[in-house]
């Protein structure tokens, strides 16, 4: 059991860490392996992953030639897109493809049926 001053702590790391998170309507995961393997080190990013979750945000998934994303990860994701280690140019190219998936370069309409995610899903290499 956490005691005051813990809870206390972890309620302000969340506020730090969600912030960037509310009024956007496309959250980017930079996924890498180490997500699963070394998940405390990771806490950030999965953490606000259930949060673009609950605030039912498109989940865009950016991750390095040859990363390993879980089936379930796939299943959340609008788009996943890939990029070579080490070059940056990759990487915005694939973050821009990913971008361009879900529509997320124009604001979106709100949504006509109850925020029901309409958009198709897309996976490119």
């Amino acid at each position: 059991m956490m005691s005051r001053r813990q809870s206390k702590q972890l309620e302000a790391w969340a506020a730090r860490a969600f912030a960037g998170q509310f009024g956007s309507q496309v959250f980017v995961l930079f996924w890498q392996d180490a997500i699963v393997s070394a998940p405390e080190a990771q806490a950030v990013p999965v953490l606000q992953l259930g949060f673009a979750a609950v605030l039912d945000q498109a989940i865009v998934v950016v991750a390095e030639n040859g990363a390993s994303v879980p089936e379930n990860l796939r299943r959340l994701a609008i788009a996943i897109e890939y990029y070579e280690r080490g070059a940056l140019s990759s990487m915005k190219a694939a973050v821009l493809r990913a971008m361009t998936a879900v529509d997320a370069l124009e604001p979106r309409p709100a949504p006509v049926n109850g925020g029901a995610n309409t958009n198709g899903r897309a996976e490119t290499a």
